[in-house]
């Protein structure tokens, strides 16, 4: 019923607007004011836009004011001509049109007859003189020249101001709740903030982070046209996320064959050591990318084709390091404090001699606390196959159409610290659009689009050997995890885990997107108009066992020598994989006026409307948790209820500051949501009566889930009933001038302000007094305040960020010479919590210190990364030979490269295990910081304390913060550290291409290419040890401590590509 009114709405509003519009953009605009040479305008010249590599053209005549506005044109080189009787013709040539720019092209027509021609090549102003929204370009030059490390064109956005590579922190396999792809944060947002285009249709995956299959890439490289982000303040047309928007347009044929045939190669016999590395070389690292394109006509001027494949075979030796106990401390022999001589013995039970060899013994250093390092060289071995085909064709001299379809499929096997563990991923992602443009009059036309896009992807985790049913968690599924740490999983170990994935069963994700949109554009004097509607069904077929296989937390290792567990979480009902068909539906209408008020000014003016149905489950699994104070779910037919209010403004201003036309002032905002669809909410649907997850405290080991068999209590993880839809309001001012042709440089403000972000907190804690001074304390044995449950988690959209930054850009943009971009960012991003999920980040916790206190929280976002300078370049060597033996070696060289410099991103001191005795399932619980200590202690010299010699050097690998400076809270209260409060590592790093172009025949060249990846050989450190306080209070003989970087060491890649 609610899904009929909807539609029964949308319908109404594509009606009253008098037609409907496309969500995305894919074409380009190419328009001006034509002008006799005393500077009079032009009324009825014609102008023909004619689009060189294919031979269509389009034609569109000036207006009482002298304006012509040719929209929706293909991309690719146009020849722009106008006529009128009584004038010369003027042609202007070399007009690259690019996804989403709009051209300026104006022209003077001197008196004379229309058979004399004047031609003159240049290209428009590169300034946005239309549009106030803030973005970057990518052009097919760049994409094609750049040396992209792996050679995903995703990458492409980390070469644009605001965007920053987050780093979570070290991983044992592939979190594909959140995505495979790259994640990065843009302007301070989340990564699964973020919307990604191909072709105009939606491509996010089930966890809306970067599209990426099992190896995190995005092949296909040599089949994008071009690539665009927006990062703040785009029109209406665009909607479905807050963060960026990320589009690439793929190539098609034109009038000539052309294609491509390439094989690049990576050896580790060429590369340097990584830090980590143990050996005098590095692991075996063995890569092979080959593949190649084809275009061309299929009818000349009609219809045309092009078509790639791509594929890679890789075997990665990687430098792991574990930390596992010593053969003494096997026994039960400890030592009576780290570093110390004497030694204790404790009892080992029985029970867990089998567990305990799972660990292999150390043949590293020896931490002297009972233990050691575990260092190893697995290889993972990756393969990923891609092919893309596209035909477009000319139905008439107004109509045109074309289809697409990618397909992705590939496989990943990554070995854990522990030599037996592994993780598997497997994933197959396919792509279709289908897209019909007509031309209804001078003044209008249409675009209708459908794509399918299908993403599907497996993850498991695998112990080989298999040890067999006596290490069963839970009776007939394979060995869990145990953890030797804090409960939850979000806290710090001792000890490297035994198993992986936190006990999860094999998660399978089939993701389906049906994608109908159209767009009606229509001119008319001073004002371009769209309207239009983007509807999307969405059915994400899932199955997500958390904690099928059984999950054990010993608070020590002490605790695990003598098989007291504090904890055990299974799947309720036992041994039963939770599983569901999520349904849900967004509808979007929007409209949008660019309106040229003079011949310098332009206003961007945008309504949107976007809501999205409550999802349920195809099979009718589905329930709602009424409140904390519940003690039962209820039935229901959805999980949640979303918002329908959300409205979205846009405004913009975009006003030349002079008569060229080379300088502009732009300013903009809007509205904009991140609708909650079913990345948000799969994780929390496992409900009772269906599905639910068991947890108990002090469960005997091994055989804990008799007790759970026999009736243990649910740990509840819910949505709240109804939630508002996460909201970014986002500005900024900016400043463009082209110094000189073909260079811009320009000055941008941008912010935002966000409000509802997705959290979870703990809503079943005891009811604290409140000590004297105001502290909250919880007494020994104090009772849940719901005690139907073990723990409530709770999900709401209830938290705030706020992001502020100042860019300085250098620009050039060329066809054949030198061409690049130089920016450097400042900024300040601030946040409650920067994660939903304890699995998406390790920098902070993902829930709440104090429940009840969301100002505790705020801080520096994980995200937060204050300076930053990145750059890239592509030179041809200006090397000219005559005589053709000598330019067989000097001509054709260039040189291209990326250049990455940003400050670190913060992290929170972390205790390692619970002193409050909140009860909470998600651990977040911070340290004191001692008096006169400072809150980022990495700098200098550790003052010493108890198994921290004074003087230690800090900012090092083995330890790079000062744990002395923070204290164990009293017991019963929370820490009163604050988050994020320790910056961590930056990163420096250069990459570099240097090729030779051999030129055979006149369509045909050679071009070899050496590329060098982290030229510098900088170890770009990962995130440090966070826990700074060990459970008797003293300071973590780990803490700070970095096992991994996030940058390989020094790698070489030959290339060699045939084009024709």
């Amino acid at each position: 019923m609610e899904k009929r009114r909807v539609l029964q709405v949308v319908v109404l509003l594509v009606f009253l607007s008098g037609g409907i519009a496309l969500a995305q953009v894919t074409t380009g605009t190419i328009l001006g004011t034509v002008k006799d040479s005393t500077g009079a305008v032009l009324p009825g010249a014609k102008v023909v836009l004619l689009n060189e590599e294919t031979g269509i053209s389009r034609t569109v005549e000036t207006d009482a004011a002298g304006r012509y506005s040719a929209l929706s044109l293909s991309l690719g080189n146009y020849r722009v001509t106008a006529t009128l009787e009584g004038f010369q013709t003027v042609v202007r040539t070399g007009i690259v049109l690019t996804v989403g720019r709009e051209a300026v092209v104006d022209l003077s027509l001197a008196v004379g007859a229309v058979t004399q021609s004047v031609e003159v090549r240049g290209e428009a102003p590169l300034v946005e003189a239309t549009t106030a929204s803030l973005g970057s370009l990518v052009d097919a030059r760049t994409i094609r020249a750049l040396p992209l490390n792996g050679r995903s064109y995703d990458q492409l956005a980390l070469l644009q101001p605001g965007v920053i590579l987050t780093s979570p922190g070290a991983t044992s396999g592939t979190n594909l709740n959140l995505g495979s792809g790259k994640r990065f944060s843009v302007g301070g947002q989340r990564p699964y903030n973020n919307s990604f285009l191909l072709d105009g249709t939606s491509i996010n995956d089930q966890g809306n982070g970067t599209p990426g299959g099992a190896a995190g890439t995005n092949l296909g490289v040599d089949t994008i046209q071009e690539f665009k982000i927006f990062t703040n303040s785009y029109k209406a047309e665009y909607g479905h996320s807050n963060g960026a928007v990320i589009t690439a347009i793929t190539r098609s044929g034109t009038n000539t064959l052309h294609g491509t045939a390439f094989e690049y190669i990576r050896n580790s016999a060429l590369d340097a050591r990584n830090f980590y590395d143990p050996g005098p070389s590095p692991p075996s690292f063995k890569r092979n990318q080959f593949g190649g394109v084809l275009g061309g006509p299929i009818q000349k001027d009609k219809t045309f084709f092009f078509g790639g494949y791509e594929g890679m075979r890789e075997g990665l030796g990687t430098s792991q390091i574990g930390t596992v106990p010593t053969l003494l401390a096997r026994q039960g022999i400890l030592p009576t404090t780290a570093g110390s001589a004497s030694t204790v013995t404790v009892p080992v039970n029985p029970a867990v001699v089998p567990f305990l060899a799972l660990y292999p013994l150390p043949n590293g250093r020896d931490f002297g606390d009972g233990a050691g390092e575990f260092l190893s060289s697995p290889t993972i071995v990756t393969n990923q196959d891609y092919f893309m085909v596209r035909v477009d064709h000319q139905l008439n001299a107004k109509t045109s159409i074309f289809g697409r379809y990618t397909f992705d499929n590939d496989n990943r096997n990554l070995p854990g610290s522990l030599r037996i563990f592994y993780n598997t991923t497997a994933s197959r992602r396919q792509y279709t659009t289908l897209q019909a443009s007509s031309i209804l009059g001078p003044k209008a036309l249409n675009n209708f689009r459908f794509a399918f896009n299908r993403a599907y992807s497996r993850n498991e985790n695998l112990t080989i050997p298999d040890p067999g049913p006596q290490v069963s968690i839970i009776p007939g599924q394979p060995f869990g995890q145990i953890q030797l740490g804090a409960l939850g999983g979000g806290g710090p170990r001792a000890m490297t885990e035994l198993g992986g994935n936190g006990g999860n069963g094999a998660f399978v994700f089939a993701f389906n997107v049906f994608q109908w949109s159209d767009d009606f554009t229509y001119v008319t004097g001073k004002h371009s108009l769209k309207t239009g509607v983007d509807i999307q069904r969405l059915r994400d077929n899932t199955a997500t066992p958390s904690r099928l296989r059984g999950l054990y937390t010993f608070r020590s290792f002490n605790d695990f020598l003598a098989g007291n567990a504090s904890n055990l979480q299974a799947a309720s009902p036992l041994g039963i994989p939770s599983y569901w068909g999520l349904r849900q539906s967004l509808y979007a209408v929007y409209g949008q006026d660019d309106y040229t008020v003079n011949s310098r000014l332009t206003l961007n003016l945008g309504l949107r409307w976007e809501i999205t149905t409550n999802p349920y489950d195809v099979n009718g699994k589905q329930a709602i948790f009424p409140s904390p104070a519940a003690t039962a779910t209820v039935i229901s037919d959805r999980f949640i209820s979303t918002s329908k209010k959300n409205f979205q403004p846009r405004v913009g201003i975009a006003w030349q500051l002079t008569a060229s036309g080379k300088t502009v002032l732009r300013a903009g905002g809007g509205i904009y949501h991140d609708q909650i669809l079913p990345w948000f909410y799969q994780q929390q649907t496992a409900l009772p009566p269906f599905f639910g997850r068991f947890s108990t405290s002090n469960p005997p080991f091994p055989n804990g889930y008799e007790v759970l068999r026999a009736g243990a209590l649910i740990a509840m993880e819910a949505w709240t009933p109804f939630n508002k839809t996460p909201v970014n309001d986002q500005y900024n001012l900016s400043l463009q001038h082209e110094i000189f042709r073909n260079t811009v440089v320009q000055v941008a403000y941008a912010g935002n302000k966000a409000n509802h972000l997705v959290s979870r907190r703990d809503t079943d804690t005891p009811i604290p007094t409140i000590l004297p001074d105001g502290r909250k304390f919880f007494p020994p044995g104090a009772p849940r305040r719901n005690p139907a449950w073990a723990g409530i988690t709770t999900y709401e959209a209830a938290t705030n960020s706020h992001y502020n930054s100042v860019t300085v850009t250098l620009r050039r943009q060329s066809s054949s010479g030198f061409l690049g971009q130089i920016f450097y960012n400042f900024s300040k991003a601030m946040d409650e919590g920067s994660s939903m999920l304890g699995s998406d980040s390790a920098r902070s916790a993902s829930a709440l210190l104090d429940p009840e206190d969301r100002a505790r929280d705020w801080g520096l976002s994980d995200f937060d990364s204050r300076h930053n300078v990145v750059l890239n370049f592509s030179y041809p060597v200006p090397f000219r030979a005559s005589s053709k033996a000598l330019g067989a070696v000097v001509n054709g060289w260039t040189l291209d490269g990326i250049g990455t410099f940003t400050a670190g991103l913060p992290f929170t001191a972390r205790l390692a295990s619970s002193v409050s005795r909140n009860l909470a399932n998600n651990f977040a619980e911070r340290p004191d910081l001692k008096p006169g200590a400072s809150q980022n202690p990495n700098q200098g010299t550790s003052v010493g304390c108890a198994g921290i010699p004074a003087g230690q050097k800090l900012r090092t690998a083995d330890r790079f913060y000062d744990p002395c400076s923070f204290s164990l809270p009293e017991l019963g209260t929370y820490g009163y550290l604050g988050r994020n409060t320790i910056i961590g590592p930056g990163v420096a790093n250069v990459d570099l291409s240097l090729e030779k172009r051999f030129q055979l025949r006149e369509q045909v060249n050679v071009t070899f290419r050496a590329e060098v990846f982290n030229l510098m050989n900088h170890a770009n450190f990962g995130l440090p040890n966070t826990t700074a306080v060990a459970t008797s209070g003293a300071a973590n003989a780990a803490a700070g401590r970095i096992t991994y970087t996030t940058t390989s060491s020094r790698q070489i890649q030959f290339a060699l590509r045939i084009n024709f």
